[in-house]
């Protein structure tokens, strides 16, 4: 049987996505084109859990400035860069074996960093099993690294017998407000829900007291501002739907209220973004009972939401169904959005969908639909970054379903020029093990100018900047 190799088939995809652009390649590239630099490996054999935030998190400011936390064997470490250069040498933040992990940064440089951190000294019976226990509770830290400085503060929070694990981080963009939301989950043998608590306090201080935002809840986005912290939850509970909070730093839930006209099911991939004015825009997926429904929301800062209905897509099995969407938004309101759409059938089960738009009230507009080589190759996950020019990037993750299983597929990029055209897709790197691989992600600033970073499946850690070619040199 004729097998046809990995080059071959990346030569292929990369001549059908002109054809499904509908663009000639010459005149695409001089639309939109931008140039990567050589891989920067930023650490080997790391260990993550698939689907766990112990995966690399990288954050960047309106400066330029990138922080990148992630877990490796000795431990937790964060590496920075400033103004667009590369990665310092990564510096150590906790030994041990922390647990999920997340960074912060504001626009002043300084940077924050939460994850869990497990207490093996404590163990609780299984039910039913009395020859086993398990280890029982995980405490939550939080450091701060202020702008300039070589040493961190750190703050540790307990909960007797209780797992505490960190969800969100986020620093007002001044630096005047720090605020970490947090699971307090019970033992295996409790019958107490997992809780969802929030803490606030001025950046390089000790937090406040926690301020408890209920049970059964999954966090949607969080924006710090001066002295209070938006949020966005969305229930667990069938027909709950969204809902928003905003907690102050006196430690206390200031209001809330429902979200209507989005979903009456629990969300299955999401991903959000917020400009400097504080307006806000979302994509979301939910299972419904005809299949998989997509929606595009935005608000204007204190505002009420206006929800775009996307197309629902019937063809995604159960299993393909909690598929990574991605949007950027950029400071002035500029929104590129990615995610996984239905192929050609089962030689090629996904398509990548690109749109844009301009918040706070631009609506949602569908730009490509990029169906990949036939050979096989169908899309995963996303990533997608853009400036207020308009200049954009996306970087798509795919994966071969007929391959052996430790193979995966390339890691394509596509830059995006002000007037909405895609450049032909650039193969950067390759995601070599497609149970250990993670999302990849993406950050530019106000110049056309960014990183690209993604974890491959031999444990590397590698770091491609790029430049639009709209960029200043």
């Amino acid at each position: 049987m004729l097998r046809i190799s990995a080059v071959t088939r990346a030569i292929a995809a990369i001549a059908l996505f002109s054809l499904v652009l509908g663009i000639p390649a010459a005149a695409n590239a001089r639309a939109a084109s931008g140039t990567w630099s050589a891989p920067q490996n930023l650490g080997g054999e790391s260990y993550f859990d698939p689907g766990s935030s112990t995966a690399p998190d990288l954050v960047s400011n309106a400066a330029g400035d990138e922080a990148l936390v992630w877990t490796s064997p000795a431990g937790l470490r964060l590496s920075i860069a400033r103004r667009g250069g590369p990665f310092a040498p990564s510096r150590p933040v906790a030994s041990g074996e922390p647990g999920d992990s997340i960074v912060a940064i504001d626009d002043r440089g300084d940077v924050a960093v939460a994850w869990s951190l497990n207490d093996h000294s404590i163990t609780i019976p299984v039910p039913g099993d009395f020859d086993y226990a398990e280890y029982c509770c995980e405490h939550l830290v939080v450091a701060t690294l202020a702008a300039g400085a070589h040493r961190f503060r750190y703050q540790q929070m307990t909960t007797p017998r209780r797992s505490l694990q960190p969800s969100s981080l986020a620093l007002a963009a001044n630096g005047s407000t720090l605020a970490v939301l947090y699971y307090d989950s019970p033992p295996v043998n409790s019958a107490r829900p997992r809780e969802l608590f929030a803490r606030l306090g001025r950046f390089g201080h000790r937090l406040g007291r926690a301020v408890v935002l209920g049970s059964e809840l999954n966090v949607f986005s969080m924006r710090a501002s001066t002295g209070h912290a938006s949020l966005l939850l969305d229930s667990a509970v069938e027909g709950d739907g969204l809902r928003d909070a905003l907690v102050t730093q006196g430690a206390r839930l200031a209001a809330e209220r429902r979200v209507p006209g989005f979903f009456g099911y629990p969300l299955e991939g999401q991903s959000e973004g917020y400009d400097a004015r504080g307006d806000f825009a979302m994509l979301a997926s939910a299972s419904i009972p005809t299949g998989i429904a997509w929606n595009f929301g935005t608000r204007r800062a204190g505002g009420r939401f206006r929800v775009q209905r996307l197309a629902s897509d019937k063809s995604l099995s159960e299993s393909e169904r909690i598929l990574n969407p991605a949007i950027a938004v950029s400071a002035g309101g500029e929104t590129l959005a990615s995610w996984i759409g239905p192929g050609l059938g089962t030689e090629v089960p996904h398509s990548l969908i690109v749109a844009s738009a301009r918040l706070p009230r631009g609506r949602l507009v569908q730009q490509a639909k990029i169906v990949p080589t036939p050979f096989g190759l169908g899309y995963r996950t996303t990533a997608a970054a853009i400036d207020d020019r308009g200049q954009g990037v996306i970087v798509a993750d795919q994966a071969d379903p007929a391959a052996a299983y430790q193979e995966g597929g390339p890691l394509v990029a596509l830059f995006r020029s002000p007037a909405g055209r895609l450049s032909q897709p650039a193969l950067i790197g390759r995601i070599e093990d497609v149970a250990q691989s993670q999302a990849p992600a993406v950050v530019i600033d106000a110049h056309g100018r960014g990183v690209a970073v993604w974890q491959d499946g031999r444990g590397e850690l590698l770091a491609r900047r790029f430049r639009s070619s709209r960029a200043p040199t």
